[in-house]
């Protein structure tokens, strides 16, 4: 679902405007991948809802991926989450509760454009504070709600020019600060871009 193309991005932008859900920026425009990647999120989102789903992910070819890390771990069945970070870019930078202190971790890609499988084995959750280049997660039912009522109206952000960048959409939903919605980070991530 994440890397599908929307063909005709000016309509669902005006469609968006008409809606309430993006304010005008003044003589700035929203980027087309922007808008898709917006569209995109809230379809995932209204998918979860209407079909009543637990979970669902941005990338369908590793649902199975997910759903077996969820159900193979006793202490992850009865975890309480609204996303699930489990793909980085490969320059990606996260913040993770570890406890006593604030920890950074940083990933640095190497085969630029290629999604790498980095671990398949044991993993481990950890409540995600911050994140900048998040790529795969999956979203849960209560999560949906959440994030659906952060984007209408999509909140006002202070660096509009993130509307113009190829900045990932849940970095601009949640402004890097994922403590917003219950998040937690697959350490080590599942994939990596």
């Amino acid at each position: 679902m994440s890397d599908c193309k929307i063909p005709d991005v000016s309509i669902i932008e005006r469609n968006f405007r008409q809606a309430g859900l993006l304010a005008d920026i003044g003589d700035n425009t929203y980027s087309e991948h922007f808008i898709s990647k917006l569209s995109a999120l809230l379809q995932l989102c209204g998918l979860i809802i209407k079909e009543e789903k637990d979970f669902f992910v941005n990338d369908i070819t590793l649902y199975d991926a997910v759903d077996t890390l969820l159900k193979e771990r006793e202490a992850y069945q009865n975890l309480d989450w609204d996303i699930l970070v489990f793909g980085l870019h490969g320059d990606a930078k996260v913040s993770v509760d570890m406890g006593i202190f604030k920890d950074f971790l940083l990933f640095f890609g190497t085969n630029a454009g290629k999604t790498q499988t980095v671990h398949s084995g044991d993993v481990s959750l950890l409540k995600l504070k911050e994140g900048i280049g998040i790529e795969k997660y999956a979203i849960s039912r209560m999560g949906a709600e959440k994030i659906l009522s952060m984007c209408n109206p999509l909140m006002h952000i202070t660096h509009r020019m993130q509307y113009r960048e190829n900045k990932d959409i849940m970095e601009i939903i949640t402004s890097g600060d994922f403590r917003s919605l219950n998040s937690f980070l697959c350490l080590p991530p599942i994939v990596l871009n």
